[in-house]
């Protein structure tokens, strides 16, 4: 398994840490394991392979998330949020679009919604 600077790691004894640094010669990790650190670093979870703008453009976003009730606000804010991404693509944006895809999924099966309006690119479809 890779590792990179800043993902989430776990120690043997199960606690969560985050990669501080890489050895290149011996790649042996050196990993913060303070849990405040930890979880502020990871607060809505332990997701993988974001670098530390996108990490911190995700956390904000779902800052925002989190301070809305209403779960049909929710999955319109992170659809809305989806299409600008897509809109304006770019490749370093292409593991938040995925997170926030998987992100909407969970809500519309938590929540039990079911979508109105479908969308599809038209290389798609038959």
């Amino acid at each position: 398994m890779s590792f990179k600077v800043r993902d989430p790691v776990f120690t043997s004894l199960g606690e969560p840490g985050i990669v501080k640094k890489i050895d290149p010669e011996t790649q042996k990790l050196s990993v913060e394991t303070d849990q405040k650190a930890v979880q502020k670093e990871f607060r809505h979870g332990y997701l993988r392979g974001m670098n530390e703008t996108i990490r911190s453009e995700f956390n904000s976003f779902m800052d925002e998330l989190a301070a809305l009730e209403d779960p049909s606000e929710k999955v319109s804010k992170i659809q809305e949020k989806i299409l600008d991404l897509e809109t304006n693509f770019s490749p370093k944006n292409y593991i938040l679009l995925n997170y926030l895809n998987s992100e909407l999924a969970h809500l519309k099966n938590t929540y039990h919604f079911e979508p109105r309006l479908y969308t599809a690119k038209a290389d798609n479809l038959y």
